[in-house]
């Protein structure tokens, strides 16, 4: 039988929709915090809408900075960039671009993240 206490996770968030950052920053940093939960990883994937989140000029600049503090991977999804009109140089430091959204979730469900859609 499988001990929970002893099981280290990876988790991944997938956000697309501006309106649900706060639910979705409020999830990771319960995780964090979750003493019963044994996390090695957490990463963040942003695309769609939610990608004008990633800019200092958004809301949630400062819960952005704070879980990049703690060590979550934040990604930006570059097609979702393109299509906004985002640059890299736009982007909140820390947040790290990649080539889809989709494409980095399922490498890291390949790499056995658990998968959280916001």
């Amino acid at each position: 039988m499988i001990d929970p206490e002893k099981v280290e996770v990876s988790v991944v968030f997938h956000l697309s929709q501006k309106i649900k950052a706060e639910m979705t920053f409020k999830n990771i940093l319960n995780l964090i915090a979750d003493e019963s939960v044994t996390v090695s990883r957490v990463a963040l994937v942003i695309n769609g809408p939610a990608i004008l989140l990633c800019t200092p000029m958004s809301d949630h600049y400062d819960d952005l900075l704070e879980l990049i503090a703690k060590d979550v991977d934040v990604t930006a999804c570059r097609n979702a960039m393109k299509s906004h009109h985002i640059g890299e140089a736009d982007l909140i430091e820390g947040i790290l671009s990649v080539e889809s959204g989709v494409g980095q979730l399922a490498k890291l469900q390949t790499l056995g993240y658990a998968y959280i859609k916001a």
